[in-house]
């Protein structure tokens, strides 16, 4: 685990009770696993059907998930996912930072981030 930050439980609750998905990271599993230090958690979603993701809560104490539907349509990738109610733009580059990326390797951005 990288120093600072910390592994969310699963079904852990987002502080303002819901998310946003902020972009789409173009990066393997292995290589996310590597720059987290954390092993990936799997499941099914009822209608979404299977995922691999983590949630962690960063060293700011925002939290954070990725999470990567199997049968996700284009563009391929780990959701970004932040509290409603957090500087989502902040809490984004903080995310970037740990993953050694930039948002110009990004695959999509939401429109809440100043690109």
């Amino acid at each position: 685990m990288k120093p600072g930050i910390t592994i969310s439980e699963i079904g852990e609750r987002w502080p303002s009770g819901d998310y946003v998905v902020v972009a789409i990271v173009p990066i393997e599993s292995v290589d996310l696993v590597a720059r987290l230090g954390a092993e990936l958690h799997a499941g099914i979603e009822e209608g979404l059907g299977p995922w691999i993701g983590i949630g962690i809560r960063l060293v700011s104490g925002d939290p954070i998930e990725f999470v990567q539907y199997e049968n996700a349509p284009e563009p391929k990738g780990f959701e970004v996912r932040v509290d409603t109610e957090s500087k989502a733009e902040k809490v984004l580059m903080e995310a970037l930072n740990i993953l050694q990326s930039d948002l110009g390797k990004l695959t999509w951005v939401s429109e809440c981030i100043d690109a």
